[in-house]
C-alpha cells in the first residue's frame, strides 16, 4: 500500500486531487506534538479522509516532555479517530534523548486511555541503537532513508 504522510507544512494540498492522480491508498495525518501543539490542519482533512473512506493514520510528534502528558494531548485531541485511523508515535529528534523507556510510558498510558496499542515511527538507525524488547507488541513504521538524495513518487 501507497501511505502520504502530511502535517501542517502541506497546508493546501489537495486530497481529492492526490487520490485521483498518484497511486495513493491512505494517508497519515499529524496531530499532535508535545503537550501543547494542535495541528490546525488535521481536522479538515481527518473529515475528508473518513468521509471519502479513506485509509489513515494520525500521528503524535513526540518531544519527550512526560510521557503521559503527552500520551493524555494526543488521545485528548484524536479520540474521535478510534476504530477509524491507526495510532502512530512518531519517535524521533529530541525525544530519543529520553530512550525506549520513554516510548513505553507513552504507550502504556494511550493504550490505558483508548484502548489501543500505538504504533510506532522512526528511523532504522533507533531500532539498532536502542532496546526494543519491552515494546514488542507495537507494530513499527521504519523510515529508511538510502542517501541524501530526495525521492519523488512511491
Amino acid at each position: 500500500m501507497n501511505f502520504i504522510d502530511i502535517a501542517s507544512w502541506q497546508a493546501g494540498i489537495d486530497l481529492d486531487k492526490m487520490f485521483r492522480t498518484n497511486p495513493l491508498d491512505g494517508v497519515i495525518i499529524k496531530a499532535t506534538q508535545g503537550t501543547g501543539y494542535v495541528n490546525p490542519e488535521y481536522a479538515a482533512w481527518f473529515k475528508w479522509l473518513t468521509e471519502h473512506n479513506k485509509p489513515l493514520g494520525v500521528y503524535h510528534f513526540a518531544n519527550g516532555q512526560d510521557a503521559s502528558a503527552e500520551a493524555k494531548h494526543f488521545y485528548a485531541y484524536t479520540k474521535s479517530a478510534i476504530g477509524k485511523a491507526i495510532p502512530i508515535l512518531d519517535y524521533e529528534l529530541d525525544a530519543l534523548k529520553k530512550g525506549t523507556g520513554w516510548v513505553k510510558q507513552f504507550v502504556d498510558a494511550y493504550r490505558e486511555l483508548s484502548g489501543v496499542t500505538c504504533m510506532i515511527y522512526c528511523s532504522l538507525s533507533v531500532i539498532h541503537d536502542q532496546d526494543w524488547s519491552k515494546l514488542t507488541e507495537c507494530p513499527l513504521w521504519i523510515a529508511q532513508y538510502a542517501d541524501g538524495n530526495p525521492v519523488y513518487g512511491f
